[in-house]
């Protein structure tokens, strides 16, 4: 491949905007089990039914995760009927250090917890960059997927649908 062809590829890949592509993705909610901070485990079963689901791979010292939850708290109102899943690989310490900066338990439609090292979720989808964001309709079916942070009026138009 010439020189000029990579290059072009590159750039494209890293300059690309936070774009909804479900083509080549696993259209399925991927069959995690993650370990939350009170030590109990939370798996698919336990999403609640017939409601959207927006599902996050993250880390908690990513600045790109941390200004994108931010900005979706900005709007959590908008989120009130959408389960929102934050998984990361990170021990349950980071994660408990992250939910208690965010005080995420006064959000009772965010789930936060680790997968540990299994990276069941993150080779399920190929994540290779945070934050990686899975949306699913009130099926359970995936409508909408983003490998870079998309904005909340993007998320929220898309689980509008």
């Amino acid at each position: 491949m010439h020189l000029s062809k990579i290059l072009l590829i590159l750039l494209l890949w890293f300059s690309a905007p936070a774009i909804s592509q479900v083509a080549g993705l696993k259209k399925s909610i991927p069959a995690f089990d993650i370990e939350l901070t009170n030590t109990t485990h939370f798996k698919p079963a336990d999403l609640k039914k017939n409601i959207p689901l927006m599902l996050v791979y993250f880390s908690p010292d990513c600045e790109h995760c941390r200004d994108f939850l931010k900005s979706v708290l900005g709007r959590i109102s908008d989120f009130g009927n959408t389960q929102i899943v934050l998984i990361s690989y990170l021990p349950i310490t980071d994660i408990a250090k992250f939910e208690t900066e965010f005080n995420l338990v006064k959000y009772p439609n965010i789930i936060t917890g680790t997968e540990g090292y299994t990276f069941l979720v993150q080779k399920y989808y190929n994540v290779l960059r945070f934050p990686f964001t899975a949306l699913f309709n009130t099926k359970g079916q995936l409508t909408a997927a983003y490998r870079t942070a998309p904005a909340p009026d993007e998320i929220i138009g898309q689980l509008k649908k």
